[in-house]
């Protein structure tokens, strides 16, 4: 989803519930729907063109602590 498309498609209330379910703390009133989680590429298909275009390749894959 596209930047624009996340301020045509996305909810302000679910996109606050959202991170409030995932202890993500924000310091404003309204997390930028455009920063939402689900404005962005899914990782793993972006991942996965760069190395078969030979561009990059994996060595390490990082989770957020909890």
């Amino acid at each position: 989803m596209s930047r624009r498309g996340a301020f045509r498609n996305l909810e302000q209330r679910e996109v606050d519930h959202g991170l409030n379910e995932a202890d993500i703390l924000f310091n404003g009133r309204n997390y930028p729907r455009d920063e939402a989680p689900d404005a962005y590429k899914d990782f793993s298909a972006v991942l996965e063109s760069v190395e078969k275009a030979d561009l990059a390749h994996t060595v390490a894959r990082l989770r957020a602590r909890s």
